[in-house]
């Protein structure tokens, strides 16, 4: 079996799932169409395991362990409300709609979603058994908003509550870390771990003190886990927008970084929605395509690479595709790109951050060091709650009515380079030391100091690719 390949996925059965009564709606196929487009003008085709088809690899999708953990994070009922959907009209369907928050389906949608789920799972499997060092599952509907009950925010299914399920259920891990920088609060996935030490859920979100969606008041920086699992959700709400990659990397280097270093998981997965990318028409946020990468390459070594990437949001079709070209270089093997930091972080990230690492301090004691290490700081701050601004109401079907055409083209900014892996030198022992005046030792004629080591070993794997 070919291993230690970044794994890769789509669910080609996508298209049917869209939203008939907003013909604009920015949650559609073309999310996938133009990143899939990307990968194939960088070539990364050629450095991924691709489990689109999985009978290239003798396998198929796992829809019997699928279902199985489906029915341990979502409510029998409602999948069976969903499964009736394929005996639905498409009038019927909408007028279920409308009794959800930002939710459009079509008769295939149970089909669609449960295909996407399945492409999760599997890609877990790989990972966790050693056969794939890592994975990106490109699928929609996206899930993190689905709740036990209901679906909510355009998804279905939370896939990464299923995989995250997965990996504890069959014990691939002990401690999972999920990281979710989709510019909303992954209130499903909170719900599903709130009060399971196994699982620290970590959100990176757009929150106005309530103003922005989904407008819920445990999506806050002191809603920290309940029961064994206090201390294990970490909310981190950013208060005004137009946040840029200096805040994000405020977020990493302050909260990311050393929460999961204290954590030290077994498994990571990104809820990796791209709506904080600069030119979304709905986060309106500035943060740029590269830090996005940074985020994977820093949480690798703490879980010894195992990261299973899942798409969620982004709604500039085209920043989707570049964030995903640049994270999946990564992913592949690449050092993520440089760029400037020349600015401070805003002063409401930073007081976000401070909130979020007193309300947890008791419960992690490396991340506590930081009060530790800044007595004058820590004394002159106080985690204050601001006034909860609640809303009503439930959104509609018509949301997002956006044209792709008015939006800021992302593909025009970054041309589509190849993948270049790093040349990595591996030293030879069989080189020989004049300087030390060392004799004896047999020395191979032939042997060149240094031995490409992408050259050696990864060009063999390439050439065994899809072979057993």
């Amino acid at each position: 079996m070919f291993k230690h390949l970044t794994g890769f996925a789509y669910n080609p059965s996508h298209v049917f799932h869209k939203n008939t009564v907003n013909q604009n709606h920015p949650e559609n196929e073309n999310r996938i169409k133009l990143s899939l487009n990307r990968i194939r003008q960088i070539q990364a085709d050629k450095y991924v395991a691709d489990y689109t088809d999985p009978s290239v690899h003798n396998e198929q999708l796992d829809f019997s362990l699928t279902d199985y953990i489906l029915q341990e994070i979502h409510d029998d009922g409602y999948l069976q409300t969903l499964k009736k959907l394929e005996k639905m009209s498409q009038t019927e369907i909408d007028d279920l709609c409308r009794s959800f928050d930002s939710i459009a389906m079509t008769p295939e949608s149970f089909k669609v979603a449960h295909e996407a789920a399945a492409y999760c799972v599997t890609l877990t499997k790989k990972v966790a058994e050693g056969e794939l060092k890592n994975a990106f599952a490109l699928v929609r509907p996206p899930g993190h908003h689905a709740h036990d009950d209901c679906p909510q925010g355009f998804c279905v299914l939370n896939n990464v509550a299923i995989c995250s399920q997965l990996a504890i259920e069959k014990k691939y891990a002990k401690k999972v870390l999920i990281v979710d920088f989709d510019i909303h609060h992954g209130n499903g996935t909170q719900q599903f771990f709130y009060d399971d030490e196994r699982v620290t859920y970590l959100s990176i979100h757009r929150y106005e003190h309530g103003n922005f969606w989904p407008h819920k008041r445990y999506s806050d920086y002191d809603c920290i886990g309940r029961g064994t699992g206090r201390g294990h959700n970490i909310n981190i709400p950013i208060n005004e927008n137009g946040g840029t990659h200096h805040d994000y990397l405020c977020i990493l280097f302050t909260i990311v970084i050393p929460f999961a270093r204290e954590l030290q998981p077994d498994m990571v997965f990104i809820s990796a929605g791209f709506d904080a990318c600069i030119g979304d028409p709905i986060g309106y946020m500035d943060v740029i395509p590269e830090i996005f990468p940074h985020y994977i390459y820093q949480l690798a070594p703490m879980c010894n690479g195992k990261i299973v990437a899942i798409l969620e949001g982004g709604y500039n079709h085209s920043a989707v595709a570049v964030c995903v070209d640049m994270c999946l270089r990564v992913m592949i093997g690449e050092k993520p790109p440089y760029f400037k930091y020349n600015k401070v972080p805003r002063a409401s990230t930073v007081i976000s951050c401070m909130n979020a690492i007193g309300a947890l301090r008791e419960y992690w004691p490396y991340v506590n060091s930081f009060y530790d290490l800044a007595p004058y700081v820590a004394a002159g701050h106080q985690s204050v709650l601001p006034i909860f601004h609640d809303h009503f109401g439930i959104s509609t079907t018509h949301t997002g009515n956006i044209n792709q055409n008015n939006l800021r083209n992302l593909l025009n900014s970054h041309t589509p380079q190849i993948i270049k892996l790093p040349t990595t030198k591996l030293f030879n022992i069989n080189m020989e030391f004049p300087m030390f005046n060392v004799k004896n030792i047999p020395v191979d004629p032939h042997a060149n100091q240094y031995e490409d080591l992408f050259s050696v070993s990864s060009k063999l794997q390439l050439k065994n690719y899809g072979k057993n």
